[in-house]
């Protein structure tokens, strides 16, 4: 019971990861305490108040800290949303270039280029190889995606 108490309030605690380890250190220490002194540790944990009250608590003992972890927090969701939408527009780009192979880059490059200055391999899929092809990049693009927002939201 004590370690989920510590573990939900690892989980929600807005500091970096050095502090919540230190400060639940601390209150592991002071729990373990309480109950070699006889206390029942669902008393304890009744003591300690609401979980969310207690996590308000650390970070009003940690502004700046805080702070830092906010920025820090926004920073990596800015640069996940932003691979997710590149691998996004990137499988979209698959998809356009096997669909209609005259709006891929290469084509189009290869058609204001002048001549023969720029060459590529092109090669030949049969409709269900196209299908099968887009239906793969599809799936990808949101596994991808959903990892991504996944791990946005537990920051």
């Amino acid at each position: 019971m004590r370690k989920n108490y510590l573990k939900n309030l690892y989980k929600i605690i807005n500091l970096n990861s050095s502090t919540k380890k230190r400060l639940l250190s601390e209150l592991n220490n002071e729990m373990e305490e309480r109950e070699n002194a006889g206390e029942r540790i669902e008393d304890i944990i009744q003591s300690l108040g609401d979980i969310n009250e207690l996590a308000i608590e650390f970070e009003e003992a940690y502004p700046e800290e805080k702070i830092v972890f906010q920025r820090r927090k926004k920073i990596i969701n800015m640069t996940l949303i932003i691979i997710a939408i590149i691998m996004l527009l990137l499988a979209l780009h698959n998809v356009v270039s096997f669909v209609f192979p005259q709006l891929s880059i290469p084509y189009i490059a290869t058609a204001y280029s002048g001549g023969n200055t720029l060459n590529f391999i092109a090669f030949k899929m049969s409709n269900s190889g196209i299908l099968i092809k887009i239906v793969i990049e599809i799936i990808l693009s949101v596994i991808s995606f959903v990892i991504v927002m996944r791990n946005t939201k537990k920051l």
